[in-house]
């Protein structure tokens, strides 16, 4: 099911503070808690869109491989060396 806007907004300022937080402490320092209080939603917004800090890595992962493959798809070049940057 696709999200709302808001919704989407709101999912992106918790992977963004995810992101943030994990970049300085690392990924065993980082709580729930915190990354809620960095992006300034309640805990239970958390649970809504992610089971466990472990999917957060898990959508932090997937959405920068999808945006790696999607800038090697639009690299003029040779299908070997969109691969290469792939």
């Amino acid at each position: 099911m696709a999200l709302t806007k808001k919704a989407e907004k709101t999912k992106l300022k918790l992977l963004e503070s995810a992101k943030k937080l994990i970049s300085e402490r690392g990924f065993e320092q980082v709580s729930v808690e915190d990354i809620t209080r960095e992006s300034g939603v309640a805990k239970g917004t958390f649970y809504h869109y992610f089971k466990t800090k472990e999917d957060v890595i898990g959508e932090l992962s997937f959405r920068s491989s999808q945006m790696i493959f999607e800038q090697s798809m639009e690299l003029k070049d040779h299908v070997i060396n969109r691969c290469i940057y792939f």
